[in-house]
């Protein structure tokens, strides 16, 4: 079965957890499937030769056309969400472009001509259902053969910290000494920072945490966020995992408004953090955050005080990551997630 993927290059996350990185994983374990990448670009042979093609975040006239062309050459159609396009923050700087009526209109008209559509949440699933007869959840998921473990976990921080010279020889801070705050993301998250804003302010200052912004650029940090360490994202997607684990973080943090969109969204942030070892905090109230192996916030104060607790001691760091770890592999291996597309694409030719 050949199966064509619609590359997304303004997203290689999204490519990477909900298109081309599952299907290329389910190409090397399942003999008769075969992965091919297309563009807008690409001539209509291209899209001919596949049986399913796939299309993730359908939008706009250009890819309704290509949806159409593949139906009347017929192509079986599959559209993956991972993002309620419909519904998009006006706080998110992507939402002067997904809330005019004619995208939000062509959004719809996507999901309707798929036959069948995949969606990576609950929420998306409920929202989606009144449109299409055939909505199936698959969770975005860990692929542990290319993305493995770190080996070793961190026992303790905060007696790291008590242990640790606070200067190097040469004069310069240890970064041992400091207990290290991590976020990553892009500039569609100004609005999910700032909910707390006294959280970054305080952490950013206090002699014994530093923090690090990955995916913000450094002048936006300056302004909103001074005393934070921030840098763009690199050029090369894959770099960005070998640079979690080599942040050397204790903690990573993502902040998010209370907002059907956030709602809506995936837990990648949490998965990449327990993969490389480090604890992860979310808002309370987030279902895809509810699961062992994330800690929860209810108010940056609230978050403020709980630091402060693990300056003094974090006993179970290691359970965090353990716990969440064993979650990771029983609910959200990429192999298991793959049978259900497998039974997704073979219903098709039934």
């Amino acid at each position: 079965m050949t199966i064509g993927v619609l590359e997304n290059k303004d997203s290689p996350a999204t490519d990477f957890y909900i298109s081309l990185g599952p299907l290329m994983r389910l190409a090397k374990t399942h003999p008769g499937y075969e992965i091919v990448t297309l563009t807008a670009n690409s001539g209509w042979g291209e899209y001919a030769k596949c049986d399913i093609v796939i299309f993730t975040r359908p939008n706009g006239d250009t890819m309704l056309g290509l949806m159409r062309d593949c139906k009347q050459m017929k192509c079986k159609v599959i559209a993956m969400h991972d993002d309620l396009l419909t519904n998009v923050p006006i706080t998110n700087p992507a939402s002067a472009h997904f809330n005019r009526e004619e995208v939000k209109k062509s959004t719809w008209e996507c999901l309707k001509l798929a036959d069948h559509v995949i969606v990576t949440t609950p929420v998306l699933k409920a929202e989606f259902d009144p449109h299409h007869h055939a909505v199936t959840v698959i969770p975005n998921g860990v692929d542990l053969t290319f993305t493995p473990f770190t080996k070793e976990i961190k026992r303790n921080p905060a007696a790291r910290i008590k242990t640790a010279r606070p200067k190097e020889f040469d004069g310069s801070q240890n970064p041992d000494a400091l207990i290290k705050i991590l976020w990553r993301g892009s500039m569609t998250h100004g609005a999910d920072l700032k909910t707390i804003d006294s959280f970054w302010q305080w952490a950013s200052g206090h002699k014994d945490t530093t923090v690090g912004f990955i995916g913000m650029p450094a002048w936006y940090a300056a302004t909103h966020h001074p005393g934070v360490l921030s840098r763009d994202w690199r050029p090369f997607f894959f770099n960005y995992f070998e640079e979690l684990r080599n942040t050397g973080a204790d903690y990573g943090v993502f902040p998010l408004v209370n907002h059907p969109f956030n709602h809506a969204k995936s837990g990648n942030f949490a998965a990449e953090l327990l993969v490389a070892g480090i604890v992860p905090y979310a808002p309370a109230g987030f279902a895809e955050f509810n699961h062992p192996g994330v800690r929860h916030y209810d108010s940056s104060a609230g978050l403020i005080k709980e630091f402060y607790s693990l300056l003094n001691d974090d006993a179970d760091y290691h359970l965090t990551v353990e716990e969440g770890r064993e979650w990771l592999e029983r609910e959200r291996d990429v192999n298991k997630l793959n049978l259900k597309r497998i039974e997704i694409f073979e219903s098709l030719f039934i």
